[in-house]
């Protein structure tokens, strides 16, 4: 969930040239979250949420994401 608002955050940067820095301020403006990092054994700095913040992104993405 952090990484689908992160990159919702570069959407709505539009087609400038933007940091991955402002793409996660956008992203934790919209949602009302905070972006972290984390190293894992599936990557380094891969974003992550609190789980507050996780189940809020995810309910936004059942009612908004259509495939």
């Amino acid at each position: 969930m952090g990484l689908i608002a992160h990159e919702l955050g570069h959407l709505l940067v539009g087609h400038t040239r933007h940091s991955e820095a402002k793409a996660d301020r956008l992203g934790n403006k919209f949602f009302g979250v905070t972006i972290r990092y984390k190293n894992s054994a599936h990557g380094d700095n891969l974003q992550y949420l609190n789980s507050k913040d996780t189940d809020s992104v995810y309910a936004w993405a059942l009612d908004n994401i259509r495939t």
